[in-house]
C-alpha cells in the first residue's frame, strides 16, 4: 500500500502529512482531525488514531495492533519517524492510546466480562481533535471573562488534557507567565482561580483512569474508577507521592475549597461550556447589530441571558447530580440575569425609573415583539426564553450567504437567497426575480450546481426525454447547503494548515538563523533580513486565514 503523501508535482511538494490508514476518499473532517493530532502529538499518535477511525471508530487493543501491523509499512522513515522507531509495536500503541484518552479524543467503554477478565473498547471522537487549534481562543476568552491567573490554569489543563487537583496547582504555579501578587502567594492565587473556574463551569470532574500492569497480555488496558457524588466527595488527609503539602493545606483549610476541589479528583476543561459562552457573545453582537438602535443594550441583555442558561446547564443542574428539564434551564426571570450583565450596563439601567429589574423587564417586552429573527419569547408570568435556535440559524444563514458571495459573486448569492425563499423555480422565472438576464442566470446556476449548492429536478413531458421539452426546476435545500458549506470550510482549513506546515519545512534554515541571530552576525545581511520578513509575513497571513476559517467552522457546526 502506498503512502498518502503529496506528489512531487503537487503544489506542496513531497512532505509527509498523513498515514497509510487515513480513509479514502478523504473526508475533510477526518483529514483535519488527523492533521491536528499529528501537528500536536506526532505521527505515532496519528497512526493509532487513524487505525481506530479506519476500523469504524471502535476497536479493542488487539484489533488495533493487528490492523496497524498489517497496514503499515515497516520503514519508520516512510511515516516521518526517526530511524529505529517502531510505531506498530504494543508499547507505542498503548502509549498513543494513553495520550488520546488523556485529551478525551478516545473514550474507553466496557464491553464484556469473560472468566474474570475485563475487555474494553476504544472509541475515536474526531471532533475533539478539531478543538485543539481553538485552545488559544479558549484561553483568551477565560482571560477576559475572569483574569490572567485563570487563563494560566486553563492553558495548563488544556496542554495536559486532564490532571489531578494538586498536580494542576503545582504545574500552574511553575509557569513563568503566572501573574505575581503582593498580597497572596502563587499557590493561593492559583487555588482561588481554580475555584472560580470550577464554580463557573469551565472545569469538570472526570473519572480517573488506572493503567493496568504492563505484563498483562489481555485486552483489558484501563480500569474505570467511579467518581463519588460531588456532594459526598471526601478529601484525602494523607499526602501521597509527589503532592505538595502547602497546596494540600490550602485546599483542606478552607471549607469552600474542601467541598469543591477534592485533592484526588481529576479535572479537564469543559469545552461545551466555553462554546456556549462564546456563542452567547456572538449572538449578543448579532442582536446588537440588528436591534441595538431600537432597544438599548439589547446585545448585552441577550448575552447575559445565554450566559445564565449556560450556567444553569453546566453548573446548577450538576451540583446535586439532578436532571433538570430543558424548559427550566432555558427560561429565566429578568432579575436572574442581572448578575451576568456588564457593570457599565447595570450602572446605566440603575439610573432609569424603577431600577434595574424594571428596566430589564421593559427591554424584554420590547424585544419580544420584534421579528426576523425572533429574539425572545414570553413563556409565563414575567418569564422569558431566548430563541437561540432561530438566532443561530439566522447567523448561519448570513455566514453561508457570505461564503457563496465570496466564492461565486454577488449574483450567485442573490440567486441562492431567492431559491431558498421561493422554492422550485425555472431559470427564466428565477432571472425575473433576480433581475438579471436569463443567460447569466443559467451560467450562475451551472456554477452553483457544480459546487453542489443548488439542486436540479428534471421533469420530462414525453417518454423520449427530449431536452427541448423538459422542464428544469432549481431548488436550494437549506440544510444541505449548510452541510456543503461546512465541508468546504473544513477542507479549506485543512489545506491552509498543510500549506503552513510546508512553509515551515521550507523556512527551517531561516528560523534557525533567526534563533541564532544574537550569537552570530550572519543575519545582518540586508537580503537575509528581507527574505526573513517576507517569510514571517507569509506565516502571519496563513495564521490569520486559519483563525478566520476556524471561527467560521465553529459558527456553522458547534453553535
Amino acid at each position: 500500500m502506498t503512502l498518502s503523501t503529496s506528489s512531487n508535482r503537487g503544489p506542496l511538494g513531497p512532505f509527509l502529512h498523513s498515514t497509510p490508514l487515513m480513509p479514502r476518499p478523504h473526508d475533510p473532517f477526518l483529514g483535519l482531525a488527523s492533521h491536528c493530532i499529528r501537528d500536536t502529538f506526532g505521527p505515532t499518535v496519528q497512526l493509532t488514531a487513524d487505525a481506530l477511525q479506519s476500523r469504524g471508530g471502535e476497536s479493542t487493543l488487539r484489533q488495533i495492533l493487528s490492523h496497524v501491523k498489517m497496514k503499515t509499512p515497516k520503514p519508520a522513515r516512510r511515516l516521518g519517524l526517526k530511524a529505529g522507531s517502531s510505531p506498530t509495536d504494543a508499547v507505542s500503541v498503548r502509549a498513543s492510546l494513553m495520550v488520546l484518552i488523556q485529551h478525551s479524543i478516545v473514550t474507553v467503554q466496557y464491553t464484556k466480562q469473560q472468566q474474570g477478565v475485563a475487555t474494553y473498547t476504544y472509541k475515536y471522537q474526531a471532533e475533539q481533535a478539531i478543538y485543539i487549534p481553538r485552545y488559544g481562543k479558549y484561553i483568551e476568552y477565560v482571560k477576559k471573562a475572569l483574569d490572567a491567573t485563570a487563563a494560566c490554569v486553563v492553558e495548563t489543563l488544556l496542554l495536559a488534557g486532564r490532571l489531578r487537583t494538586v498536580d494542576l496547582i503545582l504545574q500552574a504555579v511553575e509557569r513563568e507567565d503566572l501573574p505575581k501578587s503582593d498580597r497572596y502567594t502563587d499557590r493561593q492565587m492559583v487555588v482561588d482561580s481554580f475555584w472560580k473556574l470550577t464554580n463557573g463551569g469551565f472545569l469538570q470532574l472526570v473519572e480517573p483512569i488506572k493503567l493496568l500492569s504492563q505484563d498483562d497480555d489481555e485486552e483489558a488496558e484501563f480500569e474505570e474508577v467511579q467518581v463519588p457524588p460531588h456532594k459526598k466527595a471526601k478529601v484525602a488527609t494523607s499526602i501521597g507521592t509527589g503532592e505538595d503539602p502547602a497546596a494540600v493545606t490550602i485546599l483542606t483549610s478552607n471549607s469552600h475549597y474542601k467541598s469543591t476541589l477534592p485533592v484526588d479528583a481529576v479535572w479537564r476543561v469543559n469545552i461545551r461550556m466555553l462554546h456556549d459562552s462564546i456563542r452567547a457573545f456572538c449572538v449578543g453582537r448579532l442582536v446588537a447589530e440588528i436591534f441595538g438602535h431600537k432597544v438599548q443594550s439589547a446585545g448585552s441583555l441577550v448575552t447575559a441571558a445565554l450566559k445564565y442558561r449556560a450556567n444553569q446547564e453546566h453548573v446548577e443542574a450538576k451540583k446535586e447530580g439532578l436532571t433538570v428539564a430543558a424548559s427550566d434551564i432555558s427560561s429565566f426571570a429578568p432579575q436572574d440575569i442581572v448578575h451576568f450583565l456588564p457593570k457599565t450596563v447595570v450602572q446605566g439601567l440603575e439610573k432609569k425609573m424603577g431600577g434595574v429589574t424594571m428596566a430589564v423587564s421593559s427591554a424584554w417586552e420590547e424585544l419580544s415583539v420584534v421579528r426576523n429573527p425572533t429574539v425572545v419569547r414570553r413563556v409565563g408570568d414575567d418569564r422569558y426564553e431566548i430563541a437561540c435556535s432561530q438566532l443561530v440559524a439566522y447567523l448561519r444563514k448570513r455566514t453561508v450567504h457570505q461564503i457563496v458571495h465570496d466564492r461565486h459573486g454577488e449574483v450567485a448569492a442573490r440567486v441562492v437567497s431567492i431559491l431558498g425563499k421561493k422554492g422550485w423555480l425555472e431559470s427564466d422565472n428565477l432571472a425575473s426575480f433576480a433581475m438579471i438576464p436569463a443567460k447569466d442566470t443559467r451560467e450562475v446556476l451551472h456554477q452553483l450546481y457544480r459546487s453542489q449548492y443548488v439542486e436540479l429536478f428534471q421533469l420530462a413531458n414525453s417518454r423520449q426525454h427530449n431536452p427541448a421539452s423538459t422542464i428544469y426546476l432549481w431548488l436550494v435545500h437549506e440544510q444541505r447547503l449548510v452541510q456543503k458549506a461546512i465541508a468546504n470550510v473544513a477542507s479549506s482549513l485543512w489545506y491552509v494548515r498543510l500549506r503552513r506546515q510546508h512553509q515551515i519545512e521550507i523556512g527551517k534554515d531561516w528560523i534557525e538563523r533567526a534563533q541564532q541571530a544574537d550569537d552570530t552576525d550572519e543575519n545582518d545581511h540586508e537580503m537575509d533580513k528581507v527574505s526573513y520578513e517576507m517569510f514571517c509575513l507569509g506565516l502571519e497571513r496563513l495564521d490569520c486565514s486559519t483563525l478566520q476559517l476556524d471561527e467560521t467552522l465553529m459558527v456553522l457546526q458547534d453553535f
